[in-house]
């Protein structure tokens, strides 16, 4: 069912189109995770002919904003002047009221909507096949001094395994923040820049692991 036919290019070590008929490709699932596995490491981004769209599965040209609602949204190669109308979109009383926007390295931010402000997360993925070798950040006002005798734990959904998944995150109250910061988070992002200097970065990868081990057990007991 897999048929691969190469353009060249002028050059000979490069290729100027690559066309690729294959089974339908699905957003998440194991069968995505190997086919992403084959084609991350080229660095490729791809056309669906028959969806008249950028193929999902694949690293964006740019950068893609994802929509975390049902049905799930995607928006390729957005501009910064884009973030205001795309982040005012995401409310607290949508069934999962969170975005991504991710780039070309497969790094990505995310937010997520409560009643009171905002979570945001910045991730960078130090492989683009190896989905465990990476760093992630939860963004905050600053550490005050009493924060450990006022967390608390709130449930979230993530992609875990490649689905959507409802974990226990720990909260932090200076981790909740305003619009205007996410906006600014994200802008950052965009612009290929550093996570901003004025917020402070509490490292969550430990928690997001051990999330991931109580959902396979989970899943195994059943």
């Amino acid at each position: 069912e897999w048929d691969w036919q190469i353009l060249p290019s002028d050059t000979s070590d490069c290729a100027q189109f690559i066309f690729l008929q294959c089974p339908t490709i699905p957003r998440h699932g194991a069968f995505r995770e190997r086919f992403i596995n084959l084609v991350y490491p080229w660095g490729l981004s791809g056309y669906a002919e028959q969806q008249g769209s950028l193929i999902q599965c694949l690293l964006p040209k740019l950068n893609s904003f994802e929509f975390g609602e049902f049905p799930e949204e995607e928006q390729f190669d957005i501009l910064e002047d884009d973030l205001p109308v795309l982040l005012g979109r995401i409310h607290h009383d949508q069934a999962n009221p969170c975005a991504i926007l991710t780039n070309h390295c497969n790094h990505f931010v995310l937010c997520y909507a409560h009643g009171d402000g905002f979570d945001v997360e910045w991730r960078e993925n130090r492989s683009l096949t190896d989905f465990a070798d990476y760093d992630q950040w939860r963004a905050g006002y600053g550490k005050p001094a009493d924060a450990a005798r006022r967390t608390r734990v709130i449930r979230e959904c993530r992609m875990i395994d490649s689905e959507w998944r409802a974990v226990r995150i720990q909260e932090f109250p200076h981790e909740r923040l305003r619009y205007s910061d996410v906006l600014r988070i994200f802008q950052a992002f965009l612009r290929g820049e550093p996570r901003p200097a004025q917020y402070h970065w509490r490292g969550i990868r430990q928690e997001l692991e051990q999330a991931k081990q109580h959902r396979r057990k989970a899943t195994s007991h059943d």
